[in-house]
């Protein structure tokens, strides 16, 4: 499901690169596939930073690193490095203020904006 959620990110099919990411999401999350749910993850953030949804993209990332750094998966150098193209986008106090709002609650924050984002309409 990741694999297709790609193809549709190539493809500009934003709506159906999020359904499938979600549903790979759902079952590597059941399955217990970290790293897997970790690169869907970076995969959601990708397709909100395109859309300039930096609190959705920014939740992801918060979520992945920190999958990443229970694996000791040296992978999270290249989540910092994502983290780090929206600090520079938003600037240090726009940045800092986001920062603060998401950490606590990036989970909530994900599964409220795959909601909306999948919901017709």
């Amino acid at each position: 499901m990741n694999y297709i959620g790609q193809f549709y990110i190539i493809l500009g099919k934003k709506k159906l690169a999020f359904k499938y990411l979600e549903q790979a999401l759902c079952i590597l999350q059941e399955v217990k596939d970290q790293r897997g749910e970790s690169l869907v993850l970076e995969n959601i953030s990708i397709l909100c930073l395109d859309q300039h949804r930096y609190d959705i993209a920014l939740a992801s990332l918060i979520l992945a690193d920190g999958i990443l750094e229970e694996l000791k998966h040296p992978h999270g150098k290249e989540i910092s490095g994502s983290i780090e193209k929206i600090h520079q986008e938003l600037g240090e106090q726009q940045f800092f203020s986001l920062l603060a709002t998401v950490q606590p609650q990036a989970q909530q924050i994900l599964d409220r904006a795959l909601g909306e984002l999948l919901s017709p309409g």
